[in-house]
């Protein structure tokens, strides 16, 4: 359903975000229960369950294991979501 109406969105060029629905074991972005694959760029926002910036957050996992050699790479749900552009995600 989400993927549809990206799709639909990015037809018309309407901005969309989606809030995804995954497993999220820890919520801190350590097990790495809750990636999602999504395009290379990063993004930063405001972290709802954390006193420490979500710089700090992303920065502290290991970024350069979750990319793949497609230009793509696992955000985590938990610490970077799980709002997204619906742009920003690789639909399978």
């Amino acid at each position: 359903m989400l993927k549809a109406v990206s799709l639909i969105a990015q037809k018309y060029h309407v901005p969309c975000e989606v809030s995804v629905e995954v497993p999220m074991a820890c919520g801190f972005g350590a097990c790495l229960g809750c990636a999602i694959k999504v395009n290379e760029r990063v993004t930063y926002g405001a972290s709802v369950t954390s006193s420490q910036p979500r710089e700090f957050i992303l920065r502290s996992v290991d970024l350069d294991a979750t990319k793949d050699l497609k230009g793509h790479r696992f955000a985590m749900a938990c610490t970077e979501g799980p709002v997204f552009q619906a742009s920003e995600i690789v639909w399978e």
